[in-house]
């Protein structure tokens, strides 16, 4: 009930600005990239009154790394731009022949095509943010830590840069030497084509968060909640302590007496993380 009031009045207050005023969003569909025939989409969501670039948030959003879509964070996005910052969801590939190494090429790319594009839409090129939810975490923890030139996910090729200023981590897994459970660890066997932790464990860490922190990572927060079974609630408190070690703004946010998924099983807490996400990203960016 705590949390049901709390996300009722944070509801009212994030969508104030909207009242009376419909035209205080647009919305842009385009195609950030297309690889073997596949057109990957990019949704903008933009502040309709800005009369100044703005910053914008790039939404990765979870489902075990193959599930769910796009469309999970249409609310957050729209929420951020009818109160003035810009926000994008994109598609990338569910299972390509490389796994997360593509996939992370894909989240690269699509900041590469906001960088490139954004001036057009009234989006500063230089103020870009990152937000993921579980297995999105991952990979936008993985996007926001390997910068151009690290080699990881695909050629870094000549153009605009890949690097974000903040990163915004939901419920992630940052640590995949450590085994999770029977599902995951199979997922993620199958998107490391076949390679056991005991056969290559510089695999695994080479797709783990928390084994890339060398301090030139973007301001992070991480947040979960404090019941999560899914995820290991000491990965977040470690990458954490390993990102302020290497001189890194780091926070966490606990959710006290919630399990992993609560945005999307308790619908009502949505609200207080749209509100945190956007208190956050204006702080940073």
């Amino acid at each position: 009930m705590r949390y049901f009031i709390i996300g009722f009045i944070t509801w009212l207050q994030l969508i104030e600005p909207s009242r009376g005023n419909v035209n205080l969003l647009e919305r842009v569909d385009a195609v950030y990239k297309v690889v073997e025939e596949e057109s990957l989409p990019i949704d903008l969501f933009l502040p309709a009154t800005a009369e100044e670039p703005v910053p914008v948030v790039l939404f990765v959003h979870g489902g075990g790394w193959f599930l769910r879509s796009k469309l999970d964070y249409e609310d957050y996005a729209t929420i951020l731009a009818i109160n003035g910052m810009a926000a994008a969801t994109i598609e990338w590939r569910r299972v390509p022949p490389n796994g997360f190494y593509d996939q992370v090429a894909d989240i690269k790319d699509a900041i590469r095509w906001i960088r490139a594009n954004g001036p057009q839409y009234n989006i500063d090129p230089d103020r870009i943010g990152i937000y993921g939810s579980s297995s999105g975490a991952h990979l936008a923890a993985l996007a926001a830590f390997n910068r151009d030139g690290d080699g990881f996910g695909d050629d870094d090729p000549e153009g605009p840069s890949s690097e974000v200023q903040a990163a915004f981590l939901h419920e992630g897994l940052y640590d995949l030497t450590e085994s999770i459970n029977q599902i995951e660890d199979l997922v993620i066997l199958v998107f490391l084509n076949g390679a056991t932790r005991e056969e290559n464990i510089e695999a695994y860490e080479a797709v783990s968060p928390i084994f890339l922190v060398n301090g030139n990572e973007p301001p992070t927060l991480l947040s979960y909640g404090s019941e999560d079974v899914a995820v290991p609630i000491d990965q977040p408190e470690r990458l954490e302590r390993a990102l302020l070690d290497a001189g890194v703004e780091a926070e966490r946010l606990v959710l006290d007496g919630l399990s992993h998924g609560f945005i999307f099983f308790r619908p009502w807490t949505r609200p207080i993380m749209m509100e945190r996400l956007l208190e956050y990203m204006r702080e940073t960016l």
